[in-house]
């Protein structure tokens, strides 16, 4: 991995965040005020990797070939403008899709696209999800750290949980396929399972069944 990756400032926010929670309120005023600056460019950004979301992809692949029935309520968290959101929407046009982000701007931007009438979109922290228990056959995050804690509650006992990373360990914000199952298994959730799309990464694991 690169040295500039490694040390990428989202890389090193999401790390904080993740190892030290007591820093949370510092981390996301910090990450909010980036990815506001970005907001207007993102989807350039983005662009730049027009496979990113084949991991994501690849991820519901591996889901439905263990559980073949649709989800009927979705959430993405960290939705940025909305890349995910708008696949999820594509694949599931039944299902009731939910998008978060802590960046007002980028939400604003998600919003203003063309179809986005179908999509919940909304700011909020993805470690204070506001939503009951139970509620999401499968939340998803692309390239976003884990909130395992919050996935664990709201994910309904059956449901699932993915994780992409569009670039793999080179991905700004990343989080190892085994560092994701660790935090997974001590939120509830049945061993998980990884694997490679190009250059691409993916995570996907179960709620336990009996696990209310």
């Amino acid at each position: 991995m690169s040295a500039d990756r490694r040390f990428h400032p989202f890389r090193l926010l999401t790390r904080l965040e993740v190892a030290l929670p007591v820093a949370r309120p510092l981390t996301r005023r910090l990450a909010r005020r980036r990815f506001d600056a970005l907001a207007p460019t993102w989807d350039r950004i983005r662009g730049g990797h027009p496979d990113s979301t084949l991991a994501l992809e690849a991820a519901l692949h591996a889901i439905r070939a263990v559980d073949p029935r649709p989800p009927r309520r979705i959430l993405d968290v960290g939705t940025g403008t909305g890349q995910a959101a708008f696949v999820l929407r594509d694949l599931f046009p039944d299902a009731e899709i939910d998008a978060i982000d802590t960046a007002p701007a980028m939400i604003e931007t998600a919003r203003a696209k063309p179809g986005a009438d179908g999509i919940r979109f909304a700011v909020a922290d993805g470690a204070h999800l506001p939503f009951p228990d139970a509620t999401f056959d499968l939340v998803v995050l692309l390239c976003v750290q884990p909130f395992a804690t919050e996935l664990g509650r709201v994910v309904r006992p059956g449901g699932w949980v993915l994780f992409a990373y569009a670039m793999g360990p080179t991905t700004p914000i990343y989080f190892a396929p085994g560092t994701l199952a660790s935090a997974l298994r001590r939120a509830g959730f049945e061993p998980a399972t990884h694997g490679r799309t190009g250059p691409g990464e993916w995570t996907v694991a179960r709620r336990a069944p009996g696990r209310a």
